[in-house]
């Protein structure tokens, strides 16, 4: 019998791949949960990642681009516009059966999946942190250190509110491609960037730690709801906490929106609890910041609930949604798309 008639085989796009440059992730997990399967890694570049230069609001505005954006689209679909620079054409490419699979990093799937699409799997998550590289030739070890005028690069929109939220002083620059290609500008001998500003679990997966010259503590510099997960994404034939807060508020990798979670055990009192019931529970914490783009306004609020199911967890990050909405959160996300859809129809 030959390997084709033994195996079923599987053709897989690793998304997460272009975003680090790194052999796939999940390859290992998914040949040890299901050895039957006979698996074809095949690297795709979409739009997202062939353009390192242009800001997202630019390429959505490009005539060229998948759909052209307007204020109206913007309002309705929010923050998952940009997502679809790097899943459009891998949803395409998924429904003709072209792939079987993709592999995602979670942060940058739309809050709304397409309906005859799933999330099948998770793989453990890696450090949901953002972190500070430095270029080589500064003293500085973190952002507290750096003088005025000097300049950070991201081309996360959360990122950028944050840090003209939090760091007035420094200026905020365009930087993207995914980790190798941030790196280089960063070290380029005429750098105009004096650090960048990345997601660590990217760093971890390509052994490259020692750049990290500071993790940016979350309850000031909360992530990207899903940052340092991966997840493969199938079709419905054949989520989270989180992800709930974040699809209430339309917020996603083109939002300023930002989270945090902490999950523990913890013991009840005899009296609070059943004869039946177990004398531990499972206790989730769940906390969101929703900035301004110009970082002039925030809301933040959190929330903890015993959690022990999906449902529990998408209910705990509908309240901190709900609060964060009720705080003013939900002005300052209409602002920021009526800043967004002025900017957009002014580019060329």
């Amino acid at each position: 019998m030959s390997d084709q008639n033994q195996y079923q085989a599987i053709r897989i796009l690793d998304a997460s791949m272009t975003a680090t440059n790194t052999v796939p992730i999940p390859l290992s997990f998914l040949t040890a949960t299901a050895p039957e399967l006979k698996i074809r890694i095949e690297p795709i570049q979409v739009r997202g990642d062939a353009d390192t230069q242009s800001p997202f609001l630019q390429m959505l505005s490009n005539p060229n681009a998948i759909s052209r954006i307007t204020p109206s689209v913007i309002s309705k679909q929010g923050s998952d516009l940009a997502k679809n620079l790097w899943t459009h054409e891998l949803d395409a490419k998924l429904i003709s059966r072209h792939l079987d699979a993709v592999v995602h990093s979670l942060k940058d799937l739309p809050t709304i999946l397409p309906e005859d699409m799933t999330l099948a799997a998770y793989v453990k998550r890696e450090d949901p942190r953002d972190a500070l590289v430095m270029r080589y030739d500064l003293p500085y070890r973190s952002l507290n250190e750096l003088p005025e005028g000097f300049i950070v690069g991201t081309s996360a929109i959360r990122r950028k509110a944050l840090m003209r939220r939090l760091y007035p002083t420094l200026v905020v620059q365009e930087c993207r491609g995914n980790v190798d290609t941030r790196l280089a500008k960063l070290d380029a001998p005429n750098s105009e960037y004096s650090c960048v500003i990345l997601a660590a679990a990217g760093l971890v997966r390509m052994n490259l730690q020692h750049r990290i010259s500071a993790y940016l503590p979350v309850d000031k510099f909360p992530y990207a709801a899903g940052q340092g997960a991966l997840t493969v994404q199938i079709r419905t034939e054949d989520e989270s906490t989180q992800r709930a807060l974040l699809r209430t508020l339309q917020g996603g990798c083109s939002s300023p929106v930002g989270v945090w979670s902490h999950s523990q055990w913890r013991k009840q009192s005899v009296s609070a609890i059943k004869a039946s019931d177990c004398s531990q529970v499972h206790v989730l914490e769940l906390g969101g910041v929703v900035v301004s783009l110009r970082g002039l306004d925030e809301v933040r609020d959190h929330a903890s609930a015993c959690v022990d199911s999906d449902a529990d967890a998408e209910r705990l990050g509908v309240d901190v949604a709900g609060r964060l909405l009720a705080a003013g959160g939900g002005e300052i996300l209409e602002a920021g798309q009526k800043i967004e859809a002025r900017e957009c129809v002014h580019v060329d």
